[in-house]
């Protein structure tokens, strides 16, 4: 809070700035008006190449798979004010991810056998608390106030995650396919659960992923699910250097100052590095690799905590990683913190790991783009910093976790 509103912090901004913004429903159309532009470009021009099309031509960039379109579509034919009808859904979702935030948080104490210790006005005191935190939280109150699918799809995530302590596999599964229709990286789920061996996520993950391209496919046409492949590997190839973008390319790009820093062109990527790709992809194949590949014995049982390494582990590896994709960050915090309270992971350093992590991820730090222009930009990456110490944690918990299931077997 200090670093954010000292004087020289461009534009005074801090994390309250989008607070206030989310909590009177004022919101922009990021995502909104790209799916709109791009639906007008499909029934404009049904036989061009539609992402190469909307790129180059229109300058927009339209990131998301062909199915999001039928989103578009369907409240289109609604008798009222398309983006009126979006923004109000996405302050709904807002309150959910609020609400659903404290249940996860309260679900966590119950399990950990704190229930029977607090009385009911320590429990709405702390749902409280954990709801405040969830309104200042950085990536959250920014994605909704951008107007993001981001924030439909950290919600749907924060619900994988409830159904699954619940122990709903398959409505776990149906949740955690959901993303996928928009942003294809988080298919990695699917090959998570095939990894565990749990078949009926799995069954309702691909339940849902065939179901949207058998409407998809007909409605949009296959060559534009291809030309959406071409999209995807030329985003790959070339990330993004934005200070915005919080991923290892990111990081990348702007250590070698290839492409804008503070300033944001939609028009415009970073020119291809080789370096930064190599790295870009080195640190994807290694984040996934550990995801798939690493699981101890006991976790083929796949915990909460391993679902949470895959679900951060979608976010990390993907190349452009935008501050608001972090969002889903809050609800592993609300699971992560009551046991980490009980499970030192860390010995005596545990909790000050996870309030340093937590401080550099809920905060908007304005003061660390006037390093844009040095070598100290690293500095700007502390989104990225503190999720990959929450993964870090989660990865020791983990190890905890299976450690003791060998010890009681």
């Amino acid at each position: 809070m200090v670093l954010a509103v000292l004087p020289w912090t461009p534009q005074g901004k801090t994390v309250f700035n989008y607070s206030a913004r989310a909590i009177i429903g004022r919101a922009q159309s990021d995502s909104w008006g790209q799916m709109h532009i791009a639906l007008e470009e499909f029934r404009a021009h049904p036989e061009a190449p539609l992402y190469g099309d909307v790129f180059f031509r229109r300058h927009i960039r339209f990131p998301y798979a062909p199915p999001s379109l039928l989103l578009t579509s369907m409240v289109e034919r609604l008798p009222v004010n398309e983006f009126a009808v979006l923004h109000f859904l996405s302050w709904l979702v807002f309150v959910a991810t609020v609400l659903i935030t404290v249940r996860l948080f309260r679900r966590s104490t119950d399990r950990d056998g704190h229930a029977a210790a607090t009385g009911r006005l320590d429990r709405v005191v702390t749902s409280i608390l954990v709801a405040g935190f969830t309104l200042t939280f950085y990536p959250v109150v920014k994605g909704f106030t951008l107007g993001q699918i981001q924030t439909w799809i950290n919600l749907s995530l924060t619900g994988a995650l409830l159904s699954w302590t619940a122990g709903s596999e398959a409505r776990g599964g149906v949740l955690a396919a959901l993303p996928c229709l928009v942003k294809p990286q988080y298919g990695i789920l699917l090959l998570w659960g095939l990894s565990r061996r749990h078949w009926r996520f799995c069954a309702a993950f691909s339940a849902v992923l065939v179901g949207a391209l058998a409407i998809s496919i007909p409605t949009v046409g296959w060559a534009n699910h291809r030309n959406y492949l071409w999209m995807l590997s030329y985003i790959s190839a070339h990330g993004e250097s934005y200070f915005a973008n919080q991923s290892v390319n990111g990081l990348l790009q702007r250590a070698v100052f290839n492409g804008e820093n503070l300033t944001w062109r939609e028009d415009a990527y970073p020119p291809f590095n080789p370096g930064v790709y190599a790295g870009t992809l080195l640190a994807a194949l290694t984040l996934i690799g550990f995801c798939l590949f690493w699981a101890p014995r006991a976790s083929r049982r796949a915990s909460a905590t391993d679902l949470m390494i895959a679900i951060l582990t979608c976010v990390l590896a993907s190349p452009v990683a935008w501050e608001h994709h972090y969002g889903i960050l809050l609800s592993i915090y609300a699971l992560l913190f009551p046991v980490l309270y009980q499970q030192r992971v860390f010995g005596r350093a545990t909790l000050s790991w996870l309030a340093a992590s937590y401080i550099l991820t809920s905060n908007y730090f304005g003061i660390a783009q006037l390093a844009a222009g040095t070598r100290a930009n690293p500095l700007q990456s502390h989104l990225l910093l503190g999720a990959v110490m929450v993964l870090v944690g989660l990865y020791r918990l983990r190890g905890l976790e299976q450690t003791g299931e060998e010890e009681r077997s």
